[in-house]
């Protein structure tokens, strides 16, 4: 059965999902981003406030804390007396989980650099998970250049129908609270209208994904209120912590609910990619997920640096391919030298604001050609010890089969012979069964002595013989037993002749195969010097 490979991708924005509420859930928003195309499939398929689903999980068990407490200023609340508020700003304003980070983003050069002030992130409100199936890796040719359609379009091998990403994705939030208990889902927004440009100016679809943005809860708190917003205990109550795998890796409660949503996600995938080929009437495929990152401890990286790293890959590949059109050109024959030249004079303006790199073409080049010359003077000198050594082995071989089918021929000789001779004993064997048993005593056991009397006193006649019962019995039984002796001889001769047709047959047609084998021997070095073109092939 066919496969079809793709991947699928589960992570945890590294930021509070609060801040980024705007991209994710505000079509006005969206349409100013310049990824973004306005037309594009937006849908919000779940959305509440962060207040509302704080209120839905915690004000019953605020209420209850308050009025636990004997002292006012102890009680969570805030200025105007919303105990809500007043348990989000505890969560913003907690020194707990807080740290120092630099804000990086990556150059063109590779290196990472320190773009603004430190910041500090401590707890968060909100949690959000990202989930997509395929990519956009591209199609690569032998050469590794980029592979586009009729219409200029990338070929993205591992992206999947769009409707089959879709119903995965529902399916997978319309299940993510009852397999996810201790996660209240926010909001849910499904993205099918992100866009980039390819090498060739054409307009490209991003991947289809979905945002669910979750509030963590865990509860049986002894000390203060009974449920309280934590992911760390939230993640524990439902089963994941920190711990080392069965190959002996140590990873986080965090890694160990992401596998755990890649691993739910990528079986209903599985489910409705069949369900769709089974609906398109299509043949079934085995749809294959590989994790190209899995293992490498790769960070999840920001918009920003995602697309500053995405079009510093975008330049790198024009230069790539800038160099590879230089070193093909270089290999072609005389009659592309016009476009060599061509192609030398678009590198040297491509190339004007990087002149190391200039240099190091040219250095590539010299290189190449000292490499080529090199390598069409060892290819001269291989060529002349292979004629040689040719020669020789074409004359081993004409003496090799020559004594080979001598020795075949003067073995099937033999063999044939020894075969008629078998026939000829089988047929002597046939006269020799009907001899002995002309001449051999009949036993017979008569254990009645008064029937062996009679059988003795009576007498009868055959063939104008006149013989005793007990005679005529045995003459009668020593005439079927020589019949019957007869035709077992004969069908064993019959089963011998033929095994012996079988095997001459054999004989004859492995005589024709080995000379037709021989004659293909032979003509693979069937050739003269002059059959050797100008190039150092030749012709059979």
């Amino acid at each position: 059965m066919r496969e079809k490979h793709t991947t699928i991708r589960v992570h945890m924005n590294p930021y509070d999902a609060s801040d980024t509420l705007g991209h994710t859930l505000d079509k006005k928003f969206r349409n100013k981003e310049s990824h973004v195309n306005p037309n594009g499939i937006f849908e919000v398929w779940k959305e509440q406030s962060v207040y509302d689903t704080y209120k839905d999980i915690f004000k019953e068990c605020l209420d209850a804390y308050n009025q636990k407490v004997s002292r006012p200023c102890r009680r969570i609340q805030d200025e105007q007396g919303d105990v809500v508020s007043g348990y989000m700003e505890s969560i913003l304003t907690s020194k707990r989980c807080k740290k120092r980070k630099e804000v990086k983003v990556i150059q063109e050069d590779g290196q990472e650099v320190i773009i603004g002030d430190k910041e500090q992130i401590g707890k968060r409100l909100l949690f959000e998970y990202i989930i997509s199936a395929g990519n956009c890796n591209k199609e690569l040719d032998e050469n590794g250049r980029v592979v586009y359609d009729s219409t200029g379009h990338e070929v993205h091998p591992n992206r999947l129908p769009v409707e089959v990403n879709k119903m995965a994705m529902h399916r997978f939030f319309k299940g993510f609270e009852d397999r996810y208990k201790h996660f209240k889902i926010c909001y849910t927004a499904y993205h099918e209208d992100e866009e980039y440009e390819n090498d060739r100016g054409i307009t490209e679809k991003g991947i289809e994904h979905i945002h669910i943005g979750v509030v963590p809860w865990a509860d049986n708190y002894k000390r203060g209120m009974e449920k309280q917003a934590s992911i760390s205990k939230a993640l524990q109550q439902m089963g994941f912590v920190d711990g080392r795998d069965d190959n002996g890796i140590f990873h986080t409660a965090y890694w160990y609910a992401c596998d755990d949503m890649q691993k739910h996600f990528e079986e209903i995938l599985q489910d409705e990619y069949n369900s769709y080929l089974k609906e398109k009437g299509l043949e079934p495929r085995v749809l294959v997920v590989d994790h190209p990152a899995k293992g490498k401890g790769l960070r999840n990286l920001s918009p920003q640096e995602y697309r500053a790293q995405r079009d510093l890959e975008k330049r790198k590949r024009q230069l790539d391919d800038v160099y590879a059109y230089a070193e093909e050109a270089m290999q072609e024959s005389e009659e592309l030298s016009y476009e060599l030249e061509m192609m030398k004079r678009y590198v040297v303006d491509t190339e004007q604001k990087r002149e190391q790199m200039h240099r190091d073409i040219e250095q590539e080049e010299e290189h190449a050609r000292e490499e080529l010359q090199l390598k069409m003077e060892e290819m001269q000198r291989k060529h002349n010890e292979d004629m040689e050594e040719l020669e020789e082995e074409r004359k081993l071989v004409r003496e090799s089969s020559d004594k080979i089918s001598e020795v075949f021929v003067d073995g099937v000789t033999r063999l044939k012979q020894s075969v008629a001779q078998t026939e000829s004993k089988v047929d002597a064997y046939v006269d020799r069964v009907d001899e002995l048993y002309e001449r051999a005593s009949i036993s017979y056991n008569i254990s009645d002595e008064h029937l062996l009397a009679w059988m003795r006193s009576q007498t009868t006649r055959r063939d104008g013989q006149k013989m005793s019962y007990l005679e005529a019995y045995e003459r009668d039984i020593k005439v079927v037993m020589r019949q019957k002796a007869r035709a077992d001889a004969e069908k064993v001769v019959a089963e011998m002749k033929s095994e012996s047709k079988d095997i001459l047959e054999d004989i004859e047609k492995r005589e024709e195969e080995a000379k037709r084998r021989r004659a293909e021997m032979l003509s693979c070095f069937d050739f003269n010097k002059e059959d050797i073109d100008e190039e150092g092939d030749y012709e059979r």
